[in-house]
């Protein structure tokens, strides 16, 4: 069973809050500094993880995305992801265009029913340039709430979403 585009867009646009369970620091992995949170709907009824990978070579190199769990027999994917640029880091394997910018990924029905990541392909975007700019853009896009304590220095910032100032203060 997969999930209708519909219910994809939903899972972006629902409610989400941080669990009061979420491990809150950032932990070292490979090269990467990587923070993993519990995410819920309000209503409970469904889980995700948040993700926040940094390379610690080159902090331009992130991912900040939306991991859904597995439910009522539907498979686990990435829901949403936001990713820096990391052409030259890659450079040795041939990539798509979009890698050389910011860029979003965002899971489709078609991608998911073909077999393929369901957040295959990308956006190219102007809406982010650093990490901390692009997890401000995701707990904004995913509706996410709770955060204020994860990212406090974050929310003293201002951010320009499509035109519109968001005064974090």
């Amino acid at each position: 069973m997969s999930y209708t585009q519909s219910e994809i867009e939903q899972l972006i646009k629902m409610p989400k809050i941080i669990a009061e369970n979420s491990k809150r620091d950032y932990r070292l992995d490979r090269n990467h500094s990587r923070l993993d949170l519990n995410v819920e709907s309000l209503d409970k009824s469904i889980d995700f993880k948040m993700f926040v990978r940094i390379n610690n070579t080159f902090s331009e190199n992130f991912s900040v995305g939306l991991y859904v769990h597995q439910r009522e027999g539907k498979p686990s994917f990435i829901l949403f992801r936001c990713n820096g640029p990391h052409d030259h880091i890659l450079s040795a394997i041939p990539i798509a265009s979009h890698h050389n910018k910011p860029h979003i990924h965002i899971a489709s029905q078609q991608n998911i029913e073909s077999g393929y990541k369901a957040e295959r392909g990308a956006e190219p975007t102007d809406r982010f340039y650093s990490v901390e700019q692009a997890i401000i853009f995701f707990l904004h896009t995913l509706n996410i709430e709770g955060a204020d304590k994860q990212f406090a220095n974050l929310f003293q910032k201002k951010f320009n979403f499509e035109g519109i100032t968001h005064d974090t203060n």
